[in-house]
């Protein structure tokens, strides 16, 4: 496609080689290259599956990163089709659209569910449980703990009342059960968050510095530094809220930060 668009053999009207243009035109993210597999195979082949996660996963962040230089001494020859530059022209097209951690989101499944029945009638959305056609439950696994330990990255949970706590150290899980929290500012009908400001931006600060993370998870540390610009602000706040409702393919986010 890249060759025809340079030779002016093809005019472009959609592309779908970006995110932006992926969302234009099926209005959402769209996962494209995955691992499939059966379910009995996943199920008597955990470690197996593990592994090829692993490969991916490295291979996403890897790629983050990669020097043009560094693609090019690492994919076969054949690849390059003779023409270097035309490959890495091609490539940059694509590259924002590679996945950075090997996660599949919410968004881009409920959008194979929208898009694939248009195409193949043989696909019945209404007879499907999304929620079982896909598992982020091997990436997860994919940074083994001594490695998030190894770059500062400790995470604890808990449930309280129907709620999902999460605390980046050793110390603040146990207040957080403690704490009585406000009733949500808003209803959401897929999920709502409630963020402690003096506890959260202190740990934003650190992330934002971790070199471990950039390494490990490039866009979280590309997140991070971008909040570097406000995070003075967000001391302010006595608390910030979020929540996402669905309603039929409008999706709604809604933020609010209380000051003190």
């Amino acid at each position: 496609m890249t060759k025809l668009e340079q030779d002016g053999d093809v005019k472009i009207i959609a592309d779908t080689r970006t995110l932006r243009g992926t969302e234009q035109v099926l209005g959402g993210p769209m996962p494209a290259g995955c691992l499939y597999a059966p379910v009995d195979f996943i199920r008597k082949n955990p470690g197996t599956v593990q592994a090829l996660t692993n490969a991916i996963v490295r291979a996403d962040k890897w790629i983050q990163s990669a020097s043009p230089q560094d693609v090019l001494r690492t994919v076969p020859e054949s690849y390059l089709l003779s023409d270097k530059a035309l490959y890495l022209f091609s490539f940059n097209k694509v590259k924002e659209a590679i996945s950075p951690d090997g996660v599949i989101s919410d968004a881009g499944a409920r959008t194979a569910l929208k898009v694939i029945p248009t195409f193949n009638p043989e696909v019945k959305a209404k007879e499907i449980k999304l929620e079982l056609t896909y598992t982020n439950e091997f990436v997860k696994k994919a940074i083994p703990q001594e490695v998030r330990e190894a770059v500062g990255i400790h995470i604890e949970t808990a449930e309280a009342s129907g709620e999902l706590l999460v605390a980046f150290d050793r110390k603040t899980l146990d207040a957080y059960i403690k704490d009585a929290f406000d009733a949500p500012a808003f209803a959401a009908n897929r999920w709502a968050i409630h963020i402690d400001p003096r506890r959260a931006v202190p740990m934003l600060d650190q992330v934002a510095e971790n070199p471990g993370l950039k390494f490990m998870t490039p866009h979280l540390f590309r997140s991070a530094r971008d909040l570097d610009g406000w995070i003075a602000n967000l001391q302010k706040a006595r608390s910030i809220e979020a929540a996402t409702s669905v309603s039929g393919n409008a999706e709604e986010l809604r933020v609010r930060i209380a000051t003190k």
